[in-house]
């Protein structure tokens, strides 16, 4: 927990934005033995697709400037140590400070004593700054802005796409 204050000061002092999202690695992947990219990236496509967010996760999503989850990532906080840090921290991070908003039973996940934050809830507590999802930070959006990142590949993230399909 300590750690991921740490981080989301770090995210937060830097003005990073932050998602939820995985990447779906395309050709040639960084697991792959003896796999040395002909760019010198991998590419890939940032996807909500089986991405997810809970424990520490939250804590470091909140230091975001701009905090994106889509619609069908999962996002859970559990009861956790450090209940006034982590009233003092989500403060800090203009997030509300109340992270167990009342919610319907069925939110809670008994195994794993979790409870599930739906988008409507994560946005009015502010631990969401919008509906948007990871897309709206990387790819076709974040390689079309004026300066252009310096880690955009030279082939556009829709030729990525049109390329290699996501696999269902």
């Amino acid at each position: 927990m300590l750690s991921a204050f740490a981080m989301g000061r770090l995210i937060r002092d830097r003005k990073l934005d932050v998602a939820i999202a995985r990447t779906d690695f395309t050709g040639c992947k960084p697991q792959d033995k003896g796999c040395a990219p002909p760019d010198g990236f991998y590419p890939g496509v940032a996807t909500d697709l089986g991405a997810g967010c809970d424990a520490a996760c939250p804590i470091m999503l909140a230091g975001g400037v701009r905090r994106f989850v889509g619609p069908k990532v999962p996002v859970s906080v559990q009861s956790l140590a450090f209940a006034e840090r982590i009233r003092s921290y989500l403060a800090e991070m203009s997030v509300r400070q109340h992270l167990f908003p009342p919610m319907p039973l069925d939110r809670f996940d008994y195994k794993r004593n979790r409870l599930r934050l739906e988008p409507g809830t994560m946005l009015t507590m502010r631990l969401t700054t919008g509906p948007e999802s990871a897309n709206h930070l990387v790819g076709p959006t974040v390689c079309k802005t004026e300066p252009r990142p310096q880690n955009c590949p030279a082939a556009s993230a829709l030729k990525v796409d049109a390329q290699f399909p996501l696999k269902p």
